[in-house]
């Protein structure tokens, strides 16, 4: 019983751990995408070929997820041009 609960506790521990590596992972992500300066036309193939040995990128493992976050970032990127284009707009 004493060893299953220990079991039990560590198999909780570790994933706790791979939780809290994914959202660091995923923080350092953003903060690269947020300093690389790109536009709303940048393709995620542009973006790993110039970034693809930066440790930041690298942290994200899963190409899947590293191509999901970028679309996300520039899914805003994208919404906040069009805000800025509708706004000159009015003003004119």
């Amino acid at each position: 019983q004493i060893f299953e609960q220990f079991v039990k506790t560590r198999v909780r521990e570790e994933y706790k751990e791979k939780k809290n590596k994914l959202l660091l992972a995923k923080e350092e992500f953003k903060k690269l995408l947020e300093e690389s300066k790109l536009s709303p036309r940048t393709t995620f193939k542009e973006f790993a070929e110039k970034h693809g040995r930066d440790q930041r990128f690298r942290l994200v493992q899963k190409k899947k997820d590293q191509e999901h976050f970028f679309n996300q970032f520039i899914l805003i990127l994208k919404k906040r041009d069009k805000e800025n284009r509708i706004r000159l707009r009015k003003m004119r």
